[in-house]
């Protein structure tokens, strides 16, 4: 796992639980919530807004090209008992 994926939940986080909250989850979470369709989410990296999306009981598809955020994206989310499909992609 590279050091940018780590640093990146830690600066960030799951729901925006990083040492950064740039305050943008709960408008994605409300967007979740009113949709009766899935989420696609491209560049979703650590899971800062998939994890909290999967939370509303949306399904989520997360995509993303470093591998190592993804690994960091499937601990959480499993540790939480979500399921988000993921797929290592380049958008």
């Amino acid at each position: 796992m590279d050091g940018w994926a780590e640093a990146y939940k830690l600066l960030y986080g799951p729901g925006g639980a990083g040492v950064f909250d740039i305050g943008d989850v709960s408008s994605y979470r409300r967007l979740a919530e009113e949709t009766t369709g899935g989420v696609l989410e491209l560049g979703c990296g650590t899971g800062r807004i998939t994890i909290p999306i999967l939370e509303t009981g949306a399904d989520a598809c997360a995509v993303d090209a470093s591998v190592s955020q993804l690994k960091l994206l499937a601990t959480e989310a499993t540790a939480r008992g979500l399921d988000p499909n993921i797929i290592i992609g380049d958008a």
